[in-house]
Order: C-alpha cells, then structure tokens, then sequence
C-alpha cells in the first residue's frame, strides 16, 4: 500500500455558500437567495521520472447568479447549473528540467481567465531565470457562465438565410457552424519577476471571435517585515473578428488600470483607476471568463467580460489584519461611471453615475478553515435606484 500510494498527491477545496441581492428601483423591486455548494479534488500521481497524470474532479450546486437579476446590469454574462464535471484529465510530460507539456482537459490559468477548463495542450518553460515562458491550444472549452460572450443575446434578433428571426446567441452558431466555446482557443504568455520588478505579457485569440492582447507591470518593494510598497500598471485591448462584428454590434475595446498599494503593521491600503471601452459606444470586453487578472476592486459594479460604451471607476481600498489571530475588517469604495445595457437601445452608450461601497470580514480559523462575509451596496444616482447583495461563506482546503 505505501509503495501504491507514495508518488500519490490528493489536494482540492469545498465551501458553503450564501447569497441574498435586493434591487430597488422605481418601478419596484426584486430580490434573491441562493445557496451554492461546492467541491473540487485533484489527484496527481507519478508515473515514472518524466511522465505524471492529473486527474480533477468539480461537484457543486449551481444556482444562477445573484446579481445578474439587477435592473441595471454592467455585465452580460450567462449562468451554469451543472451538478458534477470532470474539469482536469490529463498526462504531463518533462522532457527536461525546466519544460512541462501537458495534453488533455486542464484549467486555462490565462490573464483572461479565471477557472474555467478546456481541453487541447499547454506547454510551460522556466528555462530563462526568472521568467515562464507559456503556450496553450484549447479546442474545447467549458461553457462557463462567466463567460461574457455567451451572454449576448440582449433580445436583439437577426434573420438567417430561411428567413426565420433567431436569438443572436443562436445566430454565432449559425454563421460559424459552432458555438462561442467550440471555437478553437490559442495563448502565449512570458511572464518575469525580477526583484523589485515583475511583469506578464499575455496573447489570445479565440478563433473567429476575438483577439486579447495584455500587459502588466509592477514594483514591489519590502521595506521591512512589517513594511511593503507596490504599484502596477495594465494596459490591454480586444480585436473582435470581423464577420463577428458583422453579426453582433460588437466593438473592439481598450482597458487600462493603476493601482498602488500598502501594508504596514497589519493595516493594507490600496488606491487606483481603471478606464474600459469599446469603439463606438457598442459592447465589448477585456478579459473572457470573469475578470482574469485585471485591476478590480468592489463585487458587482465593476465587470470586464463584457460591456457597453465607456466605463471608468476611480477606488479605495483599506483593512486591518489583527495580529495572531487572523481576523481581518476592511472596506472597498469604489466611484465612476458605467455603460449600461439597455435591451431597447443596444449601442447607445449611455453612461450611468454609480457608486459602491463593500464592507469585509475574513477569519482565517486554521491554515485549511477560512471564513469571509462582505456586503455590497451600489447607488445609482441618475436612474435613483440601489442594488445590495450580502455573502458569507466558509472554505475548508485539504
């Protein structure tokens, strides 16, 4: 048994979730409460010196998105409500000491991404010091809900060769013979960190869709134990394909952030801005499932998969970790301006004053228990109606 299990690595994480969102407007109200359950494992194993097999596996109970139900919505993304998925399989060869090459399902870890799966190969090289060098080819990709261009419907309609009027949704699948997610998936990356100075350069293209192009730039600096300094710069844009803008009134898009931050004897402050835009005042989008690795602070207000017009937020950050006991209290503020969706008028452009303010707790009980709780209030000051959205869940990882 020790000689089965000696090369064996079990390690994954499941939490509890609850959600409640109310929105109060002036035609009336909604709200909404939702449980969400979920566990992940992954199993790796040794098969000889050069070769090794990953296998992870995703339960959980999927209940649409809280926020998604707002009159106001900056986001289009979609939602999942699947129970059980196989979201890594896959054989890992080292053909040498620095270069793993991986074939099969894996998660993407992009930029623009954040834990969604596809299946193809990635290949990962540290042969330069101090820098990962990345390439990745997905044919397959998982139909996340946080994947803005599933979402983008909106009501409008077009009519195919048979005359016969089709959501937009449908209409992708129609002009390329396949949906957004069938589409072919192509990345490289070069990633450095060079004390003080770290950066990521990252290039997709999701064939027939659209082209991400993004670049990040950091200094960090440990004064002390106690004492840290760091600022940051991204810059990134979107190309969408041409036949794709034929069919969506899409619009290619930039984003650029700055962010500096601190921490010093337990208390973190951060401050920055982000503008994102696409041409035109039509939709678009900077990241590609949830919002990736971009600057962002609050929870509902800021959305970068996809979105309409121009959008600029200028935010605060602030917090105390208690020393020895892993408490941390903090507030985000964030305030700017948002594109918003209007079903009846599709490219307008209009732009919507709204701020949020997000109160935090999060308890650290053990290296493996972790706690957190926030609440989120926006005020949208034009359209004088409010969104607030409560979460607390708990995190065990093993």
């Amino acid at each position: 048994m020790e000689e089965a299990i000696k090369d064996v690595d079990l390690s994954g994480l499941a939490f509890i979730r609850y959600d409640n969102a109310k929105s109060k407007y002036t035609n009336g109200s909604d709200s909404d409460s939702t449980w969400k359950f979920r566990a992940v494992a992954n199993l790796q194993t040794k098969i000889d010196d050069n070769f090794f097999f990953l296998a992870g596996i995703r339960y959980g109970v999927d209940t649409p998105d809280v926020d998604s139900g707002s009159h106001l919505s900056t986001s289009v993304g979609g939602n999942t409500d699947k129970k059980f998925m196989l979201n890594q399989l896959l054989v890992g060869w080292t053909p040498g000491a620095d270069t793993t090459i991986m074939a099969g399902r894996y998660v993407l870890g992009t930029f623009f991404t954040d834990d969604m799966y596809g299946d193809g190969v990635k290949i990962v090289n540290t042969g330069i010091e101090g820098m990962t060098l990345a390439a990745l080819w997905a044919d397959a990709l998982e139909a996340d809900g946080d994947i803005g261009t599933l979402g983008l419907d909106l009501g409008l309609t077009t009519t195919n060769q048979q005359q016969q009027t089709v959501p937009v949704t449908d209409t992708i699948q129609f002009l390329t013979g396949k949906k957004v997610t069938d589409h072919n998936l192509y990345g490289v990356a070069a990633i450095g960190s060079y004390n003080p100075i770290s950066y990521q350069m990252w290039y997709a293209y999701l064939q027939d869709v659209v082209a991400l192009f993004a670049v990040e730039a950091a200094l960090n600096f440990d004064i002390s134990d106690d004492v840290n300094f760091g600022v940051k710069g991204q810059y990134a844009f979107s190309d969408f394909d041409g036949e794709f803008k034929d069919l969506v009134p899409v619009g290619d898009s930039k984003f650029w952030g700055v962010e500096a931050s601190t921490e010093v004897f337990g208390f973190d402050l951060s401050g920055g801005y982000v503008r994102y835009e696409a041409k035109d005042n039509l939709l678009g989008l900077s990241s590609f499932e949830d919002n990736g690795a971009f600057i962002s602070a609050g929870e509902d207000l800021a959305s970068y998969p996809a979105y309409l017009g121009k959008n600029s937020y200028w935010f605060v950050t602030a917090g105390y970790t208690i020393p020895n006991i892993g408490l941390r209290i903090g507030a985000d503020y964030l305030k700017g301006k948002f594109g918003i969706v209007d079903l009846a008028n599709v490219g307008v452009g209009e732009r919507e004053k709204a701020e949020e303010i997000v109160g935090r707790i999060e308890y650290d009980y053990s290296a493996k228990l972790n706690l957190t709780g926030w609440y989120s209030h926006i005020d949208w000051k034009d359209a004088d109606a409010e969104d607030d959205h409560f979460r607390i869940q708990a995190t065990y990882k093993f």
